[in-house]
């Protein structure tokens, strides 16, 4: 079962119901529950500072941004309120976002501009999202599919109206919360919603790679430092960004 707790850091806030939800840490401290006390994302010589503060249910209580951030002198917050199991996003700014999960923290629905709706298969593992965005004439909303394939623990690749992207894995390594899937989620929603065993270090676009990842381990087997690199059609590198794990 998917139980751990809760980026790009995005502002907004989210409001929800539910049930119940304190996801409290298990006594063994293995590296799916590792928690980031903090992190440095470089990109194109700019360093975006994050600093982690939990609940008493070792869940996500708020991300603070300090120092210069990507822009001089950028300073702010997300703040996490839950409600239930369910849990509200906010940013200084007062954007908001609100998700509605699961009392053993998977996410069910996100409320943004898109509404995302999760679906899981047998394994609590993620096996369709359904986007529905907002448009002008009747029905007034249109749905997007997307289809998630898993194996061997690890979610393969996903499709939509005939594109298909995927993953390869390192499997001399446990997946973990910074690795290459779950740190956006983290980042986004303050959990992950695909948990995969191993540690990605290549995203397809159909059969063309288009993002290498590079990993760094401390002594424990924890990600110390994690390194996307996007690649053009050659298989050049034309970006990098960096994230350096605090624990």
């Amino acid at each position: 079962m998917m139980n751990s707790c809760k980026l790009y850091l995005i502002p907004f806030l989210v409001v929800v119901l539910a049930t119940n939800f304190s996801c409290k840490k298990s006594a063994n401290n293995s590296l799916s529950n590792t928690r980031i006390a903090a992190l440095d994302i470089t990109h194109n010589g700019g360093v975006r500072h994050y600093h982690i503060v939990y609940d008493r249910f070792n869940n996500v209580d708020s991300f603070v941004v300090v120092g210069g951030g990507y822009d001089t002198g950028y300073n702010g917050y997300t703040f996490f309120n839950y409600i239930g199991s369910s849990y509200n996003i906010t940013d200084g700014t007062g954007s908001f976002l609100s998700i509605y999960a699961y009392s053993n923290g998977l996410i069910l629905k996100v409320l943004q501009k898109d509404t995302l709706n999760m679906l899981y298969n047998s394994s609590n593992q993620l096996a369709e999202i359904n986007v529905v965005s907002p448009i002008t004439r009747y029905p007034y909303d249109s749905v997007t599919f997307i289809y998630y394939n898993w194996n061997n623990g690890d979610m393969t690749d996903y499709n939509s109206n005939g594109v298909n992207w995927k993953y390869d894995y390192d499997n001399s390594h446990t997946g973990q919360i910074g690795d290459a899937i779950r740190i956006n989620e983290f980042l986004t929603y303050g959990r992950s919603f695909i948990k995969s065993n191993h540690i990605p270090k290549d995203f397809y676009t159909g059969n063309i790679m288009t993002e290498q990842y590079l990993y760094t381990y401390d002594g424990s087997g924890r990600i110390s430092v994690f390194t996307k690199i996007l690649v053009d059609h050659t298989g050049r590198p034309n970006d990098t960004t960096t994230y350096s794990y605090f624990y």
